[in-house]
């Protein structure tokens, strides 16, 4: 095989890290030929738009769905700004991306629901506890937001009564030598869950995670960068944008700008295994296809490297094994419905979310795309947002038959990538168990018969399933992950593999984590690429 038949890099992973790494390569890295695999039969990975059926001005986020402020997430909102600029002062074909401030409404003046332990309260409520919140907490706690009885923790086991007002990267380099508890431990040898646990009662921590939404944030994970995370992900101080057309946007601008400068997308199109002689990898795919390249990036989260690993001498390699162990997913999983008319506007509730301890745990009233609530005509909930063990309880409702990953492994004939948006279609339940299920733990939360709230169509995705494994990553307790951040990225330096993806960063489950360990990989010297 001639040189002209070899790729200088192949990118293996048509989510934002691999498609903002082949991008950059080819425009600003001096490489002549990169071309980017995808599994499924679209890019994006886990950023997944889809607009919902007879409502034009409204976008249904499977996946990823906000940012935070460029003050906090730096990388996104300056991808965004050159995105932008690209789209209003070049020829190319890229569309504007459009924000608007993304609503959660769950602060102590919101009258959105909170419905635990059988029993209904407000967001409003929390400030001067009634007797009906159903939770015993102590005199220090009662009258205390769940972010502030968390900060108020955090403070104590930092002991540092400003941390609030640190940046980022200050909190992530005092946490990463931070010691608590009688043994004065470090903080990445402990657990989140139990340290928490020393500092709040019990039913704090219960109230905590039944009325935060979400049970895998204060779950027993790295209690480093589980505080670091949580402090800039869900402090009282955290505000967040939307994406009017969809975050999948992004990577699509991007793959646009990467085939317009010479680079190949393909799709469908699923690696196997890999080989390396020395001094070019052999890419071999589920349909029989081999590839050349004299560079391979991996961008991929845990689940996805382990599919390929079984076999595979470098991934399965003791070093590389235990880097890519380093983490662990966690299901989440997430429900759209759509509606003749917002019922829920008769409940003076009109955006934002309530929670719920039961599966469906999250539903956010979802505003169109300029941001603001729907009064009246077509509207949609995120009706269920949840992760941990609720994902099992509707996978149980799921077509068994068929799979929620669209991938055949099979390789479309087109020489030229052409975009193929994903439908709410491809993702709508095959069964209606699903559907009633959904409808009746809706009904139960809002306090109305379920028959008058039947849903017009519904979709869902399950981030558990292969490849993902999970809708983001958790750095295990034990792992000190500012140094597995910098070896994974390039597991054996005498080999041009690489590794990246928010799965293994400071930001998971965020762009921002894909685009900083992106930017590590093209920082390295056989490559020189710059950030934005």
């Amino acid at each position: 095989m001639t040189d002209n038949n070899i790729l200088d890099v192949a990118v293996v992973g048509g989510g934002i890290s691999g498609v903002y790494s082949a991008w950059r390569l080819l425009t600003d890295g001096g490489k002549k030929s990169v071309t980017l695999y995808e599994a499924d039969k679209h890019i994006g990975g886990r950023l997944l738009s889809v607009k919902p059926p007879g409502i034009d001005n409204m976008v249904a986020e499977l996946g990823g769905m906000r940012i935070l402020p460029e003050c906090i997430q730096p990388l996104i909102n300056t991808l965004i700004s050159k995105l932008n600029f690209l789209a209003n002062n070049s020829d190319s074909d890229i569309t504007h991306i459009d924000l608007y401030d993304f609503p959660v409404n769950d602060s102590p003046a919101s009258d959105n629901i909170v419905f635990t332990r059988g029993t209904s309260f407000r967001w409003s409520d929390i400030k001067n506890p009634p007797d009906n919140i159903p939770y015993k907490l102590p005199e220090t706690e009662k009258g205390k937001s769940l972010g502030e009885i968390i900060l108020e923790a955090i403070k104590i086991i930092l002991n540092d009564p400003e941390i609030d007002k640190c940046s980022s990267e200050e909190v992530r380099t005092k946490v990463q030598t931070a010691t608590y508890g009688s043994q004065n431990l470090p903080l990445h040898q402990q657990g989140f869950w139990d340290i928490l646990t020393q500092v709040i009662s019990y039913e704090a921590y219960k109230f905590e995670q039944d009325a935060g939404g979400y049970s895998t944030t204060l779950s027993n994970w790295n209690a480093a960068d589980a505080i670091a995370w949580f402090l800039a992900d869900f402090s009282p101080k955290a505000t967040y944008r939307g994406f009017a057309q969809g975050y999948r946007q992004v990577v699509v601008n991007m793959a646009k700008l990467f085939t317009n400068a010479g680079g190949n997308i393909v799709c469908d199109q699923k690696l196997a295994n890999f080989d390396w002689d020395g001094n070019v990898f052999t890419l071999k795919f589920a349909n029989g296809d081999t590839v050349k390249a004299k560079a391979l990036i991996l961008a991929m989260p845990r689940r996805s490297l382990e599919l390929i690993s079984c076999g595979n001498k470098y991934l399965s390699k003791d070093e590389t094994s235990k880097l890519i162990k380093s983490v662990t997913p966690q299901p989440a999983f997430k429900i759209f419905s759509t509606y003749s008319t917002p019922w829920w506007q008769k409940l003076n509730l009109s955006l934002g979310r309530s929670v719920t301890d039961l599966p469906i745990r999250q539903t956010y009233y979802w505003a169109n795309s300029q941001g603001k609530p729907i009064e009246d005509g077509p509207a949609m909930l995120m009706a269920s947002y949840d992760d941990g063990n609720n994902p099992d309880f509707w996978s149980g409702y799921r077509d068994w038959e068929g799979v929620n990953f669209k991938s055949m492994g099979l390789r479309t004939n087109d020489l030229k990538w052409k975009d193929k948006t994903p439908e709410w279609s491809d993702y709508e339940p095959k069964q209606e168990q699903m559907k009633a299920e959904m409808t009746r733990q809706l009904a139960e939360i809002h306090g109305v018969c379920k028959d008058s709230i039947e849903p017009n169509s519904v979709c869902f995705k399950n981030w558990a399933e292969d490849p993902f494994g999970g809708g983001w990553n958790f750095w295990n307790i034990g792992v000190e992950s500012q140094k597995v951040m910098k070896e994974i990225i390039k597991p054996d330096l005498n080999v041009p593999l690489y590794i990246c993806g928010d799965a293994y960063s400071n930001w998971q489950g965020w762009v921002e984590g894909a685009l900083e360990t992106a930017n590590m990989v093209l920082a390295l010297p056989e490559f020189n690429v710059k950030p934005l």
